[in-house]
């Protein structure tokens, strides 16, 4: 099975609006409304895996897989984070699986 594209310009233009007016927001006053987000949010500036287009990415709340952007900053690790605090920081992306111990383990 082939997965499908859910992400394509144009089709959720009531999402790109919503999701420039937050961007705007932040760079504006380095933070978002805290019913939106929270304190917690950061900006990903990057370079597209395939299109080579530079990109702004936040992340998919937490959710437990992967957001569309995921795989943009692994052939161009070269990446920018924007923060409340700290401004435009410039990291190197790196994969990495972490280990999370929630519960001991039992038996």
């Amino acid at each position: 099975m082939t997965a499908r594209r859910l992400w394509l310009p144009g089709r959720f233009p009531q999402y790109q609006q919503w999701n420039q007016k937050t961007v705007e927001e932040f760079r504006a006053n380095r933070t978002v409304s805290a019913a939106s987000f929270g304190p917690g949010l950061v900006l990903l500036h990057h370079i597209g895996a395939k299109s080579g287009e530079a990109r702004v990415s936040a992340s998919k709340s937490g959710a437990p897989d992967k957001p569309a952007w995921y795989y943009n900053p692994l052939p161009h690790p070269d990446a920018s984070i924007a923060t409340p605090n700290d401004g435009v920081v410039a990291v190197q992306a790196v994969e990495r699986q972490l280990p999370v111990n929630l519960f001991r383990p039992t038996g």
